[in-house]
């Protein structure tokens, strides 16, 4: 699964270390430019290479000048050491598959077609759309955070005055929430789920407007009164991972249609920490004004979304086991699904991964069991 880690203007000449799923994995750029990212941490002693230095299309343990290349391979070894040209293959460390886009830097433990990239049409985005992202570090354990996704009722409360048409007292009401998502399926689910809402007139779209159309829909928003308010509006969800989804946002008022895209990407730090990332999309505004202020108002929003109205439910939150799961008729269709999803990929994928990663911790009893399909009382 892609997870992004780091910012690519700030990936130089000096490997730095990130986490994926817990495990540590060192970021390098190489004199011709390529980034690569393999485990952090020599084969030979467990030296971090982040320690390390880049010399040309290497990177090189400074302890004691074990070199390898972007794939992996142990490619010099000092001769002090004893190893011939055969024997370099036994000193190999994990790579990881590694892209950039979007000015982020990207790793997976799986290339294409396997794993399926959060970003549609990469070049038309690179070319001709607006994009803002933030890192959010929040407290709260992985399996809470990833039965969040599954959560799409929640906006209608949790996120009611801020990022969804409503208020405390007057959510907004669900005209059709439909979840496609069943136990037998596979990530990536396109569609999987989708919601129309009609909203109230208190509801903040000035936000919505800002994010997609800059300075001027942040005025439309705030004194475009009834016009600014849409009869209904509506999402939907793709589900691409175990910890990633794509969320479309639409909805068309007197000044015309908004479109807005996020991507969620959820990745485990350590326990009881996790990195929310938050990606918008939107078309691109021609001055640079109009895209400031939609920069502005998408980081804003999204630490908003996350930070100050998720973290403090989700954070101290304990997983629900499968036995203790108090199923309602839409939470079997959402949870039974999503848990039996995460244990196929489990299932078939956990081997990729390294032995100390957080993921594994999701196998077994400690994970996310699959709760019974049968509603409890």
């Amino acid at each position: 699964m892609w997870i992004p880690v780091f910012e690519s203007r700030n990936l130089g000449s000096v490997p730095v270390s990130v986490r994926y799923w817990g495990s540590p994995v060192v970021l390098f750029r190489t004199e011709s430019g390529e980034p690569g990212a393999l485990e952090d941490a020599c084969a030979h002693r467990g030296i971090p290479l982040s320690r390390g230095a880049v010399r040309g299309e290497t990177i090189r343990c400074n302890y004691h000048h074990f070199a390898y290349d972007r794939g992996g391979q142990c490619v010099s070894i000092p001769k002090m050491f004893g190893c011939d040209d055969a024997s370099r293959c036994n000193y190999a460390v994990r790579r990881f598959f590694v892209r950039e886009a979007l000015g982020l830097v990207w790793i997976s433990v799986e290339d294409a077609p396997d794993a399926v990239f959060p970003i549609e049409n990469e070049a038309e985005a690179e070319a001709n759309q607006d994009y803002a992202f933030v890192f959010n570090d929040v407290d709260g354990d992985i399996r809470v955070w990833m039965d969040h996704h599954a959560d799409v009722d929640h906006a209608a409360f949790t996120h009611v005055e801020w990022y969804y048409p409503g208020s405390a007292e007057a959510p907004p009401d669900v005209l059709e929430l439909n979840y496609r998502v069943t136990p037998d399926m596979r990530y990536p689910v396109m569609d999987g789920f989708n919601a129309t809402l009609r909203p109230v007139k208190r509801a903040r779209f000035w936000m919505y407007y800002a994010q997609a159309q800059g300075l001027s829909g942040l005025a439309r928003g705030l004194l475009g009164g009834a016009a600014a308010v849409p009869e209904q509006t509506g999402f939907r969800v793709d589900v691409l991972s175990p910890v990633c989804i794509r969320l479309h946002f639409h909805f068309e008022s007197g000044f015309g249609k908004v479109i807005h895209e996020t991507v969620v990407v959820l990745n485990p730090l350590s326990p009881g920490k996790v990195c929310v990332f938050i990606l918008g999309r939107t078309k691109r505004r021609s001055h640079w004004l109009e895209r400031a202020v939609g920069h502005v108002m998408t980081r804003s929003a999204a630490r908003q979304h996350i930070v100050c109205e998720d973290a403090p439910f989700l954070g101290p939150a304990k997983v629900v086991d499968a036995g203790r799961f108090r199923l309602t008729p839409a939470d079997r269709m959402r949870y039974v699904a999503s848990r039996a999803m995460l244990a196929r990929y489990l299932d078939e994928k956990a081997k990729l991964y390294p032995s100390g990663s957080m993921l594994h911790d999701l196998c077994g009893a400690a994970g996310l069991a699959v709760p019974d399909a049968q509603e409890r009382s």
